[in-house]
Protein backbone atom coordinates (compact mmCIF):
# COMPACT_ATOMS: atom_id res chain seq x y z
CA UNK A 1 0.00 0.00 0.00
CA UNK A 2 1.20 3.34 -0.87
CA UNK A 3 2.87 5.04 1.92
CA UNK A 4 0.68 8.48 1.24
CA UNK A 5 -2.48 6.20 2.31
CA UNK A 6 -2.99 7.12 5.50
CA UNK A 7 -5.55 5.71 8.24
CA UNK A 8 -7.88 8.92 7.77
CA UNK A 9 -8.28 8.39 3.95
CA UNK A 10 -9.12 4.56 4.08
CA UNK A 11 -11.59 4.55 7.15
CA UNK A 12 -13.70 7.37 5.23
CA UNK A 13 -13.34 5.14 2.08
CA UNK A 14 -13.92 2.12 3.42
CA UNK A 15 -17.20 4.01 5.31
CA UNK A 16 -18.23 4.85 1.23
CA UNK A 17 -17.68 1.50 0.52
CA UNK A 18 -19.22 0.19 3.35
CA UNK A 19 -22.42 2.23 1.98
CA UNK A 20 -21.95 1.38 -1.63
CA UNK A 21 -22.39 -2.68 -0.72
CA UNK A 22 -25.73 -1.59 1.33
CA UNK A 23 -26.66 0.59 -1.41
CA UNK A 24 -27.06 3.26 0.94
CA UNK A 25 -26.74 6.89 0.06
CA UNK A 26 -24.95 9.40 2.26
CA UNK A 27 -27.97 12.13 1.96
CA UNK A 28 -30.44 9.02 3.35
CA UNK A 29 -28.41 9.46 6.65
CA UNK A 30 -29.15 11.56 9.45
CA UNK A 31 -25.71 12.14 10.40
CA UNK A 32 -21.94 10.85 9.26
CA UNK A 33 -19.00 11.36 11.02
CA UNK A 34 -15.34 10.30 11.07
CA UNK A 35 -13.36 11.00 14.47
CA UNK A 36 -10.37 10.42 15.58
CA UNK A 37 -9.96 10.38 19.86
CA UNK A 38 -6.30 10.94 21.36
CA UNK A 39 -4.75 12.14 23.81
CA UNK A 40 -5.21 15.92 24.21
CA UNK A 41 -1.26 16.41 23.96
CA UNK A 42 -0.97 14.42 20.97
CA UNK A 43 -3.43 16.80 19.30
CA UNK A 44 -2.25 20.08 20.79
CA UNK A 45 1.52 19.17 19.18
CA UNK A 46 -0.18 18.76 15.47
CA UNK A 47 -0.14 14.92 14.68
CA UNK A 48 -3.51 14.79 13.14
CA UNK A 49 -3.75 18.46 11.94
CA UNK A 50 -2.82 17.77 8.31
CA UNK A 51 -4.29 14.31 7.36
CA UNK A 52 -7.96 15.60 9.40
CA UNK A 53 -9.30 17.89 6.72
CA UNK A 54 -11.64 17.22 4.26
CA UNK A 55 -9.02 18.68 1.48
CA UNK A 56 -6.32 16.07 2.65
CA UNK A 57 -8.21 12.90 2.64
CA UNK A 58 -10.30 14.19 -0.78
CA UNK A 59 -6.94 14.61 -2.29
CA UNK A 60 -5.53 11.30 -0.79
CA UNK A 61 -8.30 9.08 -1.87
CA UNK A 62 -8.51 10.75 -5.71
CA UNK A 63 -4.53 9.92 -6.20
CA UNK A 64 -5.30 6.27 -4.40
CA UNK A 65 -8.53 5.84 -7.25
CA UNK A 66 -6.41 7.23 -9.85
CA UNK A 67 -3.63 4.48 -9.61
CA UNK A 68 -7.12 2.23 -10.72
CA UNK A 69 -7.83 1.78 -14.23
CA UNK A 70 -11.38 3.78 -14.84
CA UNK A 71 -13.67 1.16 -12.88
CA UNK A 72 -13.10 3.40 -9.61
CA UNK A 73 -13.99 6.88 -11.37
CA UNK A 74 -17.28 5.93 -10.73
CA UNK A 75 -16.95 5.16 -7.05
CA UNK A 76 -15.25 7.98 -6.38
CA UNK A 77 -17.86 9.94 -8.00
CA UNK A 78 -21.37 8.60 -7.28
CA UNK A 79 -20.14 7.17 -3.96
CA UNK A 80 -16.94 9.08 -1.96
CA UNK A 81 -17.47 12.45 -3.31
CA UNK A 82 -21.78 12.82 -1.66
CA UNK A 83 -19.45 10.99 1.39
CA UNK A 84 -17.11 14.15 1.74
CA UNK A 85 -19.85 16.27 1.04
CA UNK A 86 -22.16 15.11 4.23
CA UNK A 87 -19.33 13.79 6.61
CA UNK A 88 -18.21 15.32 9.77
CA UNK A 89 -13.99 14.70 10.34
CA UNK A 90 -12.49 16.01 13.27
CA UNK A 91 -9.96 15.23 16.15
CA UNK A 92 -11.57 15.09 19.89
CA UNK A 93 -9.83 14.33 22.94
CA UNK A 94 -9.80 11.24 25.55
CA UNK A 95 -9.82 13.88 27.90
CA UNK A 96 -12.78 15.95 26.87
CA UNK A 97 -14.67 12.65 26.00
CA UNK A 98 -14.03 11.29 29.50
CA UNK A 99 -15.31 14.76 30.84
CA UNK A 100 -18.76 14.33 28.80
CA UNK A 101 -19.15 10.98 29.64
CA UNK A 102 -18.08 12.13 33.84
CA UNK A 103 -20.96 14.77 33.19
CA UNK A 104 -23.86 12.39 32.32
CA UNK A 105 -22.91 9.24 34.49
CA UNK A 106 -19.87 10.34 37.68
CA UNK A 107 -19.28 6.82 38.48
CA UNK A 108 -18.61 5.55 34.97
CA UNK A 109 -16.56 8.01 33.99
CA UNK A 110 -14.59 8.19 37.31
CA UNK A 111 -13.72 4.52 36.06
CA UNK A 112 -12.83 5.11 33.17
CA UNK A 113 -10.82 8.29 33.66
CA UNK A 114 -8.78 6.03 36.25
CA UNK A 115 -8.37 3.56 33.57
CA UNK A 116 -7.30 6.53 30.89
CA UNK A 117 -4.67 7.18 33.79
CA UNK A 118 -3.03 4.26 34.07
CA UNK A 119 -3.03 3.73 30.01
CA UNK A 120 -0.99 7.46 30.31
CA UNK A 121 1.12 5.52 32.51
CA UNK A 122 2.17 2.05 30.76
CA UNK A 123 2.33 4.44 27.60
CA UNK A 124 4.75 6.52 28.63
CA UNK A 125 2.28 9.33 27.71
CA UNK A 126 2.25 12.42 30.09
CA UNK A 127 -1.05 14.11 28.59
CA UNK A 128 -1.73 16.60 31.43
CA UNK A 129 -5.65 16.25 32.53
Amino acid sequence: MPGYYNQAARTVACMAEALRRANRKPSALDRLSFFVIAPRQQIDSGVFKRQMTHESILGTVRRRADEYDESKEGWFKGWFLPIMEHITIGVMSWEELLSNIEGLDQKSGEKLNEFYALCLKFNNKSAKR
